[in-house]
């Protein structure tokens, strides 16, 4: 959920006055992380006892899990910027969000060979074997395939399971992510972060969240918009609402992959939570 920060009141004798500059902003609660309904994915009670199950994350200072634990923080920085931002800035959010899932896959240190499917492993085959050239234009290839682009799609795969596909937040059933296009949908948004950092190229408002009641992850119809790339690309990426709840669900699956939290605390704490 988006928790906003007014400054302090009062510290070391000083008082301060709090900003009122979030005061004056309209929020849509319809919104899943503006609302007060409980999230589908593990949907912890807003109670101080429930801090058992994620207080690893806070204190433990373990040499095994130090770096994992930075990489979250600043991951989830980009998270909590953009949940904060989008009904103001919705293309530079959807852009932290993307940035949020390319810090948590970076920590995983992919070999060349999980990022390849069997077609790209058999051209570069056939390049090595080509002589010489072959094998210096082999290893510009593969450099550029294991760009982060190719990380950050099989991280977000392996996090998402069969559970998060089960739920949705989407009111109505033709748009909600389903696992039979997570892949291309997941590829298409990083196209997406391509094309707005690298070309400059807008999303036309199609990312906007202000006037949104059911919660769409993904959009249905296709979109009014001149670059029919661009349309192409806007069409089968999730919207923000679904890439919210793509990069919450890994970040809180990171944890658990990074043994920061315990896998079955989880699952008791979700369980608890829907009883």
């Amino acid at each position: 959920k988006r928790f906003d920060n007014h400054g302090l009141s009062f510290q070391h004798g000083t008082p301060y006055i709090p900003s009122v500059d979030n005061v004056i902003r309209i929020y849509n609660k319809n919104l899943t992380f503006n609302s007060l309904t409980r999230r589908v994915d593990f949907p912890l009670e807003l109670n101080i006892d429930n801090f058992k199950f994620i207080e690893n994350v806070v204190f433990m200072q373990d040499e095994e899990t130090s770096e994992a634990q930075a990489a979250f923080f600043y991951a989830g920085r980009f998270y909590v910027q953009a949940i904060r931002t989008v009904e103001d800035s919705p293309e530079l959010a959807f852009l932290g969000l993307i940035t949020s899932g390319e810090i948590l896959a970076s920590y995983f240190k992919y070999p060349v060979d999980d990022l390849l499917d069997n077609d790209t492993k058999t051209l570069l085959e056939e390049l090595k074997n080509s002589g010489v050239a072959g094998e210096r234009l082999r290893k510009k290839v593969q450099a550029k395939l294991m760009a982060i682009s190719a990380s950050f799609c099989k991280f977000l795969l392996e996090c998402l399971d069969d559970d998060f596909f089960e739920r949705s937040e989407a009111k109505n059933n033709f748009e909600r992510i389903d696992k039979t296009y997570i892949k291309q949908r997941l590829k298409e948004a990083y196209n997406l972060r391509s094309k707005y950092v690298h070309a400059g190229q807008s999303h036309s408002g199609w990312m906007s969240v202000n006037s949104l009641l059911d919660n769409p992850e993904i959009i249905h119809g296709n979109p009014v918009i001149e670059d029919k790339d661009l349309q192409k690309s806007i069409k089968r990426s999730p919207t923000f609402i679904g890439l919210e709840r793509i990069i919450r669900y890994s970040l809180i699956k990171f944890l658990v992959r990074t043994k920061i939290i315990d896998d079955f605390a989880m699952a008791f704490a979700n369980k608890q939570a829907l009883n």
